[in-house]
C-alpha cells in the first residue's frame, strides 16, 4: 500500500517505522525541522517538508497515487482538513487524530460520517475504553473484542497456578475438547511464538486465547486466574483520560481523583 502520514511527532514516526519495516511504501509529511532531520536520518521513507493542510504539498507528496491517509499532527483542524481534501483525490481510507472529543461523539455534527472520515480516533477515549474494560475483567493483560462482544481475544499471564503447565496445545485441546478455545499466540521473553499442537505452555508465558465470552470463566479457571470483584478505584491524575475513566466509572465504583492542578481538580 502507498500511505501518506501527516505529522512526524511520536506517533506518526513510529508509525512510519513500523509500516517501512511491513515493506509499504510511506511518505511522511512535517514542518518542524527537528522532527523532519530525525525522519529523514532514521527511516528509509519519503519525507517532505511542508504543511498537512496545503493541497500542493499532499500533491507532492503522491495523493493522487494514495491508498491510505493517516494525519496524526497536534493539530485537529490540520487533520481534519487533510483527509477531507484526501477524500476530494478519492483515497480509499482516511484516518483522523483529534484531541477534542466532539467529534468522535455520534450526536456531533463533525463526527466521522459526516465528514465522510473512516475513522477518528482520540487517544484519551480509547485509553480510557481499554483502562475500564481490564478494570472489569482484572484477570487479563489485553482484552480485544469483535462481533459486538461476542467474540473476544484475551491476553492472560500464566503462573504457577496455572493447571495447564508443561502440557502441549494438543494435549490440552484434547483433555478439554468441550471447551471451545484457540490460543493464537504465545509470547515467551522477548519471542512471540504463533503457535502449533507441540507448543508447551511454561511458567510466565502470556498467552492470547480467542473464545466466545461465555466460555471465559473456565478458560480462567484453567488458567489459574479469577477476576477480583472490586469497589473502590483511585486515578492519579485528572486530564482528560483520568475524567474519561472516572466517568465511565462512577455509576458503578467508588471512584477518587488525585489531582495537583487547581483548574482541573475544579
Amino acid at each position: 500500500m502507498y500511505i501518506i502520514i501527516l505529522g512526524a511527532g511520536e506517533v506518526g514516526y513510529t508509525l512510519a517505522k513500523i509500516l517501512g519495516y511491513e515493506k509499504h511504501d510511506v511518505a511522511l509529511v512535517e514542518r518542524n525541522q527537528d522532527r523532519l532531520e530525525r525522519a529523514k536520518n532514521n527511516l528509509d521513507i519519503k519525507v517532505i517538508e511542508g504543511s498537512a493542510s496545503s493541497y500542493h504539498i499532499l500533491e507532492e507528496a503522491g495523493i493522487k497515487s494514495a491508498d491510505m491517509l493517516v494525519a496524526v499532527t497536534n493539530n485537529d483542524e490540520v487533520n481534519l482538513v487533510a483527509c477531507l481534501i484526501a477524500g476530494k483525490y478519492q483515497v480509499a481510507k482516511k484516518i483522523a487524530r483529534v484531541k477534542n472529543r466532539e467529534f468522535v461523539r455520534e450526536a456531533s455534527p463533525l463526527n466521522a460520517k459526516a465528514l465522510d472520515i473512516d475513522l477518528i480516533i482520540h487517544p484519551e477515549s480509547e485509553i480510557a475504553a481499554a483502562v475500564v474494560k481490564l478494570l472489569k475483567q482484572t484477570a487479563a493483560t489485553d482484552i480485544v473484542e469483535f462481533e459486538d462482544g461476542r467474540l473476544i481475544m484475551i491476553g492472560i499471564k500464566l503462573d504457577n497456578k496455572c493447571q495447564i503447565l508443561e502440557q502441549s496445545l494438543a494435549q490440552v485441546s484434547e483433555s478439554y475438547s468441550e471447551l471451545a478455545f484457540r490460543t493464537v499466540a504465545i509470547q515467551r521473553k522477548d519471542r512471540t511464538i504463533i503457535p502449533h499442537g507441540s507448543d508447551i505452555f511454561m511458567n510466565g508465558d502470556r498467552v492470547y486465547v480467542t473464545s466466545k465470552r461465555d466460555s471465559l470463566p473456565e478458560i480462567l479457571k484453567l488458567t489459574g486466574k479469577e477476576n477480583v470483584t472490586m469497589e473502590n478505584v483511585m486515578i492519579l491524575g485528572g486530564g482528560q483520560t483520568g475524567a474519561e475513566i472516572a466517568r465511565s466509572l462512577e455509576d458503578e465504583l467508588n471512584v477518587k481523583i488525585i489531582e495537583s492542578n487547581v483548574d482541573k481538580t475544579e
